[in-house]
């Protein structure tokens, strides 16, 4: 491992193409769903049109970067890491991602004789809300028959519907288990629970402030009593998580912290700019990415250090394209 560069191949290369350009990972549906009630926007599914060789070579970048150590924020629900570890998933797993559905389904397994007059009497446009084409069985001489929804068969069209949305990426999720096997013996992954394997893969998403405090070193001339270094502390405190994500991406190239104090490779280091020490409001923070590394400038105010925070971590989201270090060209804002 050689720092900085290393690990951001792995951020770019399983977390930020697989759901940008190369759409291996796509928004769950509750992404699109009005409502305070919903759950999980933030998800991420397995893109179930993805090719196959893709999909396995992210679970072999996934497996390799979990060898190494490095959290990927993949972000994935229980309808992933479920048969992951040999679980089978049901309707509340799928609630989790796709609530309209799940809501769907439970209402119409409740609805009163009267009532599915009104449902029958929909056809087609009941079948496109569930997103399905017809409603299917197959008879005892094996031949496909479509039906109509009705009173009598509605049980088998929602576990029809269930069934094809719970299975949606078996194909999918089998090419990403293959990628994983080429790093790590997932035929051990059942002994872990779900969670455990979230954890495992991708990190605790939340960044903890404390515990990057107890892992931190200070120059010689610095210490935490330094009031430019309270002020840095005090604004990484008022950062939401996703800004505390950016920032830990800025100073390790990754965007989540390991899970225990034990578990950092290396100390965070907090220094003085190599350079640039005059004017020091005129100048951004610094950072080397290999080594763990924040310089800091001694800022007179607190309000000053976070204006040229956030900048800095809203605008050097990436590795350099020459890697030219950082603390090279520390330029002023």
């Amino acid at each position: 491992d050689h720092g900085g560069p290393y690990r951001a191949v792995f951020q770019t290369g399983a977390y930020e193409e697989p759901t940008g350009f190369l759409e291996l990972l796509q928004p769950c549906p509750n992404e699109q769903q009005a409502g305070g009630d919903v759950t999980n926007r933030d998800k991420f599914l397995l893109n179930c049109d993805a090719e196959v060789e893709d999909m396995v070579q992210l679970g072999k970048l996934v497996g390799l970067a979990c060898r190494q150590g490095i959290m990927v924020p993949l972000n994935l629900p229980s309808l992933v890491w479920k048969p992951l570890v040999g679980l089978s998933v049901d309707r509340q797993d799928l609630r989790k991602v796709d609530m309209a559905k799940a809501d769907m389904m439970n209402t119409l397994e409740n609805l009163t004789p009267h009532q599915m007059v009104e449902v029958e009497q929909m056809g087609d446009a009941l079948l496109s809300a569930f997103k399905q084409n017809s409603f299917d069985t197959v008879d005892q001489s094996g031949r496909v028959r479509y039906q109509k929804l009705s009173l009598q068969n509605r049980g088998a069209f929602i576990r029809q519907v269930e069934n094809r949305n719970l299975r949606s990426m078996d194909t999918v999720l089998t090419a990403f288990l293959t990628g994983l096997s080429a790093a790590l013996p997932v035929s051990i992954l059942p002994l872990f629970t779900v969670e455990e394997v979230d954890v495992l893969f991708c990190g605790r998403p939340n960044i903890d402030v404390e515990l990057l405090k107890k892992v931190t070193e200070y120059d010689s001339d610095l210490s935490e009593k330094k009031e430019h270094v309270q002020y840095f502390w005090e604004t990484l405190e008022e950062m939401d998580q996703t800004q505390r994500s950016k920032f830990v991406n800025f100073v390790a190239a990754r965007s989540r912290l390991p899970n225990s104090a034990d578990e950092f490779q290396m100390s965070f280091k907090i220094q003085y700019p190599p350079t640039g020490r005059d004017n020091p409001d005129q100048h951004l923070p610094g950072s080397r990415t290999c080594f763990f590394t924040l310089f800091l400038p001694e800022y007179s105010s607190q309000e000053i250090c976070k204006k040229q925070l956030l900048y800095a971590i809203e605008n050097a989201t990436t590795m350099d394209d020459d890697f030219i270090n950082r603390e090279d060209n520390w330029g002023s804002g």
